[in-house]
Order: C-alpha cells, then sequence, then structure tokens
C-alpha cells in the first residue's frame, strides 16, 4: 500500500484533485458529496483493514501519513518532487 501511496505521487494532478474533493466536501451546499466520500473512506478503511490485518492505530496512521504525503506533495514540498 505504501508503493501505491509513492506511485500517485508521480501524477500531482491526482493529488490535486484528491484534496480538492474533501475541500469540496466540507461545503454545506455538497451534503451529498460529503456523504459519498464519508462512504468510500470507510469503504477504503475496511479494504485496507481486511486485507492486512491492521489495528485501528496502525490503521489512523497508515491513513493519515498518506494524507500528509499528499498535502506536501500538492504544495511542492515532498523531498521527492521536483522543485
Amino acid at each position: 500500500m505504501k508503493q501505491a501511496q509513492l506511485d500517485l505521487l508521480k501524477d500531482p494532478e491526482v493529488l490535486l484533485m484528491q484534496l480538492q474533493v474533501h475541500a469540496a466536501a466540507a461545503s454545506p451546499q455538497q451534503a451529498g458529496l460529503a456523504e459519498q466520500v464519508r462512504r468510500h473512506w470507510c469503504e477504503l478503511r475496511s479494504l485496507i483493514s481486511s486485507s492486512t490485518g491492521a489495528t485501528q492505530d496502525e490503521l489512523d496512521s497508515f491513513l493519515g501519513q498518506g494524507a500528509l504525503i499528499s498535502a506536501l506533495a500538492a504544495v511542492d514540498l515532498w523531498p521527492s518532487q521536483p522543485r
């Protein structure tokens, strides 16, 4: 899974789209989008949990690190990104 996250760094447009979806979902006018994002997030957690046997703390750490990597890459602060 870590490699899959790092592979996403090769296409900054995907990362920016992911961040934009989360930002848009926070808008009160986008309640339907927020529900879809929550549902897919829960499905992703379940998939990772069932595939790896990770504990809740391990899932939180893994997904948190992925979110941080995405945010850093989006603003060109991830070390492997060209500056």
